[in-house]
């Protein structure tokens, strides 16, 4: 049974053949999409978040100025909301303080909303000092309707002055953002918030990664070493890793053989849930979660698990053995998967998650493999979808990770076309 992170037996029979490791970062999947596609790929490391590009877009950021006991152009949602002289981030001013003593409870905090631009890249930040619990700063997006649309937030860790902060890309539709002060429902405590902004920014600076090799395939080897793979699927000597070439190839080829006639696959999750999926691939309906699962459920892990090993296998069988009929299948799993309009679960409302590293990653290797048997337009479909639905995606999770006491260990990384 599949639990939320499934490990596919077969991917490890693919990296062993090749080699080489093919489970990557999350970055590293946004990096093969690019390479796949032909983009240039860039990195940008945490430190360049501290570099605010734009003027700051809240009104009273310093929290200086005070209506009754709250500060002007900031809505008191819920919770006990004060201004005070002491403690204070910036000698002379004044801070705003939140008091939460009740876990059953949350004291929130939210600015004017001010105007962006979808699709523009925004830090919300501030400076917080923790006196008891926990504090968090969330960046908010919000539609013409004052619909929230999208939100990421950070969290404090330790007792001390602290600056958190949130970059964020303004998605489709949003017109506004604002920046919450929070502590959330179960927690108990006090923090001091001062001198928050709200600025539009670069992202810092980026250092781009040309390709190397121009042609196709490039991803995992190039077509001077397809003579290499093709005399390890013969090789019978021991390998490292265990077995043989021509013992890894025997498996991974009668995999391949089965992918050709499928119709469709079945996944069996906790709690007795089994669910079964077309081939070529079909955008699954929503499912409800397994019993006693609190919450949307990750099924599409397990899904793009399944399709990426397929992809994965048959893209080996049709370096090694150029049988066409694999490349035709090939063919079409990658524009039915084209016609997707994302690549993560939308009932896990994630823009990328372990589902989209698993479908970029073997998309990419099918499509690097095969892209010379499409037609210019087909070409043209399959590398805006791995634009759309992977690489931006990709990178906009990236830079919705904390980057201050949150959870989460991937460095952000995004893609320049």
């Amino acid at each position: 049974m599949y639990g939320p992170g499934p490990t596919d037996p077969q991917l490890s029979a693919v990296a062993s053949f090749l080699a080489r490791p093919v489970s990557r970062r999350r970055f590293t999947g946004i990096a093969i999409g690019a390479a796949a596609a032909g983009a240039t790929v860039s990195w940008a490391g945490p430190s360049s978040y501290a570099r605010a590009d734009g003027p700051n877009l809240l009104t009273n950021p310093s929290f200086d100025e005070v209506t009754g006991s709250t500060p002007t152009g900031w809505t008191v949602v819920s919770g006990a909301v004060s201004s005070v002289t002491d403690p204070v981030h910036t000698t002379g001013g004044r801070a705003v303080r939140l008091d939460d003593p009740d876990p059953e409870g949350g004291v929130l905090l939210r600015s004017a909303p001010a105007p962006v631009e979808a699709g523009l890249l925004y830090e919300a930040s501030v400076w917080v000092l923790p006196v008891s619990g926990k504090a968090d700063l969330y960046l908010e997006f919000w539609d013409a309707a004052g619909v929230r649309i999208a939100v990421q937030f950070t969290t404090s860790s330790g007792t001390s002055w602290q600056q958190l902060k949130q970059p964020g890309l303004s998605p489709e539709g949003a017109v506004t953002a604002s920046v919450l002060c929070y502590q959330s429902v179960r927690n108990e405590g006090v923090a001091v918030f001062d001198d928050a902004a709200l600025v539009e920014s670069t992202g810092g600076e980026i250092e781009t990664f040309p390709l190397l090799a121009p042609g196709h395939p490039r991803l995992y080897f190039t077509a001077d070493e397809v003579p290499r793979l093709k005399a390890r699927a013969a090789d019978t000597s021991p390998l490292l890793s265990g077995g043989s070439g021509a013992e890894l190839w025997a498996a991974i080829e009668q995999q391949a053989t089965t992918h050709l006639t499928e119709t469709s696959f079945t996944v069996g999750y906790v709690g007795g849930v089994s669910i079964t999926y077309q081939l070529p691939p079909v955008m699954p309906e929503p499912h409800d979660p397994p019993p006693g699962y609190n919450g949307a459920y990750p099924y599409w892990t397990a899904m793009g698990s399944g399709i990426r090993s397929r992809l994965e296998a048959m893209s080996l069988a049709w370096v090694v053995t150029g049988d066409q009929r694999y490349a035709v299948r090939l063919k079409e799993y990658l524009l039915a998967l084209a016609e997707w309009p994302t690549w993560s679960d939308p009932a896990f409302n994630r823009r990328a998650y372990l589902d989209t590293a698993h479908l970029v990653t073997g998309i990419a290797f099918a499509y690097d493999v095969v892209c010379d048997e499409f037609t210019a337009e087909e070409r043209a479909r399959v590398v805006a979808a791995i634009d759309a639905n992977g690489m931006v995606e990709c990178w906009s999770a990236n830079l919705a990770l904390p980057t201050c006491g949150g959870a989460g260990g991937d460095t952000p990384g995004w893609v320049k076309w």
